[in-house]
């Protein structure tokens, strides 16, 4: 959404930046990625943690598909870690 950090952006223009006028932005700018990553870990571990033989063939050909697709591991990882999207400034790095 924004190139800047919202936090940053408040600084330079003299905000308190722990306002809650500020962070409410700043939670804003982040709420999507914060509920794709909750959607995904809620249903990577209802996916990891059942026993049905469907579920488990199903995840074990979408884990070697990761592993044999370049690039495809390293892509779910960062995802998986918040690492994707439109970042803060310290993340980003």
């Amino acid at each position: 959404m924004w190139h800047w950090s919202v936090i940053g952006h408040a600084v330079r223009r003299g905000e308190d930046f722990a306002s809650p006028f500020v962070l409410e932005r700043y939670e804003q700018w982040r709420r999507f990625d914060t509920a794709t990553l909750l959607t995904a870990t809620d249903v990577f571990n209802r996916l990891f943690s059942n026993d049905n033989p469907l579920l488990r063939a199903g995840r074990d050909l979408g884990m070697a598909a990761i592993n044999a697709i370049p690039g495809a591991r390293r892509t779910f990882i960062r995802e998986a870690a918040g690492l994707n999207g439109d970042l803060p400034d310290l993340m980003a790095g």
